[in-house]
């Protein structure tokens, strides 16, 4: 069921981030915002071998590349149950997340995709999507139209083993002045992949 207590947090952050001071000049803004992006040059993870990234694009593959989820769970957002992470937990989860987002900044979908994990791949991706990662050169986004992250809230993890956290941010191609996501990590093989993201509204509604 969906938690009061998530839902007024969801709402705390959007009046944060999206009411600055009357007095506050669009310039301020957009210099606070940058501050708040994590940088391309941080997107240091090294790249998904070509061996792995054909195994991942080749129908024959154990549970073979699957085309993207057509359509989004209307259900609402609820909160996964867990415990809070340890503070060592906590810092490696959300570098893994704030890399994935100066990897998109940075255009680089190699190295984002070792970022993520096999399952997540095949979900997301199609096969010719997978198969072009490195015919498609990295390009730095424009600095306006890249992604700032606010805030990495809650790390937890999850009844399953795996750990979640609120995730704040702000990118271009959406109209809201913040998107609240739900990004979750699996440990495979001793480090942290995304292996799931889930976006929602101030009120609990799927994006």
């Amino acid at each position: 069921m969906r938690r009061p207590w998530m839902v007024s947090l969801v709402v705390g952050i959007f009046v944060l981030v999206a009411a600055p001071a009357a007095s506050t000049s669009a310039q301020d803004v957009a210099n606070d915002r940058a501050t708040f992006v994590p940088a391309p040059a941080t997107c240091v993870i090294g790249t998904l071998l070509p061996s792995v990234l054909n195994a991942l694009a080749t129908p024959t593959a154990a549970g073979a590349a699957a085309s993207p989820v057509a359509a989004a769970d209307e259900t609402p957002f609820a909160v996964p149950d867990g415990e809070a992470a340890d503070a060592e937990t906590a810092t490696a989860v959300s570098t893994v997340f704030r890399q994935a987002w100066a990897c998109q900044n940075a255009g680089n979908l190699a190295r984002y995709f070792s970022l993520l994990t096999e399952s997540e791949i095949r979900e997301r991706y199609t096969q010719e999507e997978i198969a072009a990662v490195y015919a498609v050169p990295a390009l730095e986004l424009p600095a306006e139209e890249q992604t700032a992250v606010y805030a990495i809230l809650d790390v937890k993890i999850l009844e399953d083993g795996r750990a979640g956290a609120f995730v704040v941010i702000d990118t271009v191609g959406d109209p809201s002045p913040v998107e609240i996501t739900f990004m979750i990590a699996a440990d495979t093989d001793g480090k942290w992949q995304i292996d799931d993201v889930l976006c929602f509204t101030s009120d609990g509604a799927p994006c």
